[in-house]
């Protein structure tokens, strides 16, 4: 027997005997108490329904049997959550942190991570907007407005949703159109200069045929000031514009097309030395720089929290469209054809300086073409006692990239022979699914099992070319161009390189690999759900891109993650107040562990992409909601997570003998507590005065090292934030909206990421949190009923 076995039918035995005991003591949630002489004037809410799609179809959120988080499109607008990245305070598990680029935010849940934004690396966590797929974090900070909802499912859901999201999937579903005129304008305007603005109309052209258009711009001022160039250097410049088509006639017919337009020209990544310990084998110790570099950090403590000195102003500039098609057919008293077809293509570039100083250590430039073409075939029905859905998937997407390294000396104002690294791709996926949903009333009322697979091929090819310029003098400009005044190949041919000016080599591979969900549910009362599951998802092998050496062509192999999950979910009352608490337990095994590993060759640093650990993650959340009385809910939620490798084995320098790291690597920002408390109180007021409300939210996330090594220059410090707002609605009677909110009121110091590279250049750097900041947001309704 596994280890995996042996800990799932540890984890599978106690969370039956947990399922058993709630079931016995469920009873049916008591509906709201009737009215009485003194609750009449003041009769307890209900909580809201939610409804969300993490079955591929629209289910009531406290009969899925799945951790999912779902943030409705009002929660959003009322956070402030104007991008992708922001959603991490909103739900348990979830962990959102920039990279090397602000623009490529890395995804975390459950310890599951991207660690890498090249397209020869693949996500652990599927991002949808609507029915489409993101495959690149390039340009997946897209800005949200006019949002139905975000569903946050954690946990492997390689089923329905495919290979790259052994972490969970996010899906981002846009507002529908409606069959009514309507449509809103928003403004926000707050410290830092920001303006925001928004508009979306909605025309019903016909009884079948309604038009959604939407926009929003959205700009401020930086937060990090870079001392050295009096400019900051964060700064956010971003519009996107979103037309929704919806054409629903009668017969069983329906078509929605959704075509997206987002384009940012901002600042970059505002990274700050925070560490000088060079191992001694470093290049800042070997070369001498280390005392020079140690009086720029010296330099840098003595100045505020958001300030830093670079040499230059970093800067991101993304531009995408997409576009996307769903036309279902429901047979008369049969199941229901669709189709879902989408293409996405994506421009981005960005330069940022990794080392965060006035030294020329390490500054990163790169350039990314691509796009994307999918299509995918269901059918499904419900029949009697099962409830089924199976589809084809195929995805195709190629792509282009240049990244220009450049590296250099704090004493000598030149860089010193920058590399320049060039790929194209492509890569091609095919997968057949099913997955049902069996009712076995017969067998015991309140009893369904589940059971899914997906079968998928996924076929890669990449271009890769190396090229290092060389007799660099001092006094060069910092940005080279190519060619330089010389240049080699990076690569040499016994590697299986082309000699120069080629200087490339043509890989391909293949993988298949089988993905499942089984699942165990049973409701014992109204509102009550319990429910067993245990699931196996992959994430897709591929390439080094920054491959030199002939042990770096090596593709590595998909990572395999499977999990048990038990969880139970329930609405009830307390003294007649409503509660509702959803509560996960889960442990997940994985094996091929795709990591990064910094390695040197010849001197400079560069990364291995290898299969190199075992590891396990078991935790719990838990989320909830209750209305003490009418005026007020509180809401809130907390999760756990621990996370060890089993087994942590990287190359050695220059791909010589092994690294054993099984002792001391740690989970990249992998936190073991975060959590979550809201308040949203209802003040009575005279009808002609507006509805105004008064809302506080606090968010905490526990301590996290940025790297999977354990240098103490990495170890970022836990920290938590406090939100207010307060909003009047319907102004005067009127369709206006009035909102006034604070973040951070204690303006908490925080990082929220950086670059641990002591070991192997000989500095860190550290990425700051946003600051106190202030606004005022008014919105205007129109139309509807």
């Amino acid at each position: 027997m596994t280890s995996f076995h042996r800990r799932l039918l540890l984890v599978t035995t106690a969370a039956t005997a947990l399922l058993t005991t709630a079931a016995a003591q469920a009873q049916a949630p008591s509906a709201a108490p009737a009215a009485s002489p003194d609750t009449a004037a003041k009769p307890v809410t209900a909580l809201e329904e939610v409804v969300v799609v993490a079955r591929r179809r629209e289910e009531n959120i406290q009969a899925v049997p799945v951790a999912v988080t779902a943030v409705s499109g009002k929660t959003i607008e009322k956070a402030g959550v104007t991008s992708v990245a922001l959603l991490g305070q909103q739900t348990p598990a979830l962990v959102i942190a920039p990279t090397t680029s602000r623009a490529t935010p890395a995804f975390a849940i459950r310890g599951q991570r991207q660690q890498d934004y090249l397209p020869t690396v693949d996500q652990s966590v599927a991002v949808y907007v609507g029915d489409l797929y993101l495959s690149r974090q390039f340009g997946i900070d897209q800005a949200l407005f006019d949002i139905a909802s975000v569903d946050v499912l954690r946990g492997p859901q390689g089923t329905l949703f495919g290979r790259n999201s052994t972490g969970g999937a996010i899906i981002i579903r846009p507002a529908a159109p409606t069959h009514q005129f309507e449509g809103y304008a928003a403004a926000t305007i707050g410290d830092y200069d920001r303006r925001q603005f928004e508009a979306v109309v909605n025309i019903p052209i016909a009884d079948d045929l309604a038009l959604r258009l939407g926009g929003m711009t959205f700009k401020r001022d930086g937060y990090v000031t870079n001392v050295a160039t009096g400019t900051d250097i964060d700064n956010e410049d971003y519009s996107a514009l979103r037309g929704t088509l919806k054409f629903d006639p009668a017969g069983g017919f329906d078509s929605t097309t959704i075509a997206n337009y987002f384009k940012s020209d901002g600042g970059g990544t505002p990274f700050v030395l925070s560490d000088v310990s060079p191992s001694n084998s470093a290049p800042v110790r070997l070369l001498g720089l280390e005392a020079p570099l140690r009086g720029l950090l010296a330099q840098q403590q003595q100045r505020g929290f958001y300030q830093t000195a670079q040499d230059i102003d970093p800067r991101t500039r993304v531009k995408t469209f997409d576009v996307q098609n769903s036309t279902a057919y429901e047979f008369d008293g049969g199941p229901t054809l669709r189709n879902i077809v989408g293409y996405r293509d994506t421009s981005f570039s960005d330069l940022n300086d990794i080392d965060g100083s006035v030294a020329r250590i390490l500054e990163i430039q790169n350039n990314y073409e691509g796009d994307q073409v999918s299509d995918e075939l269901q059918l499904s029905d419900h029949t009697g006692i099962l409830n089924w859905i199976t589809g084809l998937y195929y995805f195709r997407e190629t792509g282009s990239n240049d990244t220009t390294s450049y590296t250099g000396s704090p004493v000598l104002d030149n860089f010193i022979n920058p590399r320049l690294q060039q790929f194209s791709v492509k890569n091609v996926s095919k997968s057949v699914y099913g997955q049902g949903t069996f009712d076995l009333a017969a067998l015991k009322p309140g009893l369904t099992f589940t059971v899914g697979a997906r079968y998928t091929w996924d076929e890669r090819k990449a271009d890769l070319r190396s090229l290092q310029a060389v007799g660099v003098a001092p006094g060069t400009p910092t940005l080279l161009g190519f060619p330089s005044p010389g240049e080699r190949c990076l690569s040499s041919t016994a590697d299986g390189f082309g000699a120069y000016p080629d200087c490339s080599i043509a890989l391909s591979t293949s993988f298949s690999k089988l993905s499942y969900n089984i699942s165990l549910e049973y409701k014992p009362a109204d509102g009550v759900l319990l429910y067993l599951a245990t699931r196996q998802g992959y994430r897709s092998g591929g390439f080094n891109a920054r491959a030199q050496l002939a042990y770096q062509l090596t593709p590595f192999r998909p990572e395999v993650v499977r999990d048990v999950e038990a969880g139970i979910k329930a609405d009830w009352t307390v003294a007649g107040a409503p509660v509702r608490t959803n509560l996960s337990v889960y442990y997940s095994d994985f094996k091929d562990a795709q990591r990064l590993a910094p390695n040197l060759i010849g001197g400079v640093v560069t990364t291995d992409v290898v299969n190199a650990a075992a590891a396990h993650v078991q935790g719990a959340e838990l989320e909830f909601s209750v209305i003490p009385v009418s005026p007020l809910t509180i809401g809130g939620f907390v999760s756990y997570a621990d996370a060890a490798y089993d087994e942590y084995v990287v190359p050695g320098p220059g791909g010589v003998g092994v690294r054993d790291l099984s002792d001391t690597a740690r989970f990249a920002q992998t936190p073991k507590w975060t959590y979550s408390l809201n308040a949203r109180l209802a003040v009575p007021t005279p009808s002609q005065f507006g509805d105004l409300s008064l809302s506080a939210t606090y968010y905490h996330q526990g301590s996290v090292y940025v790297t999977d090594n354990t240098e103490p220059a990495g170890h970022l410090a836990g920290w938590g934030t406090l939100g207010l707002r307060a909003d009047l609605e319907h102004v005067a009677g009127k369709s206006v909206d009035l909102g006034v909110f604070v973040r951070n009121v204690t303006g908490e110091k925080y990082y929220v990421a950086g670059q641990t590279l002591n070991n192997d250049i000989g500095f860190a750097s550290r990425i700051p949190g946003s600051p106190r900041t202030f606004g005022v947001s008014l919105r205007y309704s129109f139309g509807g009923r």
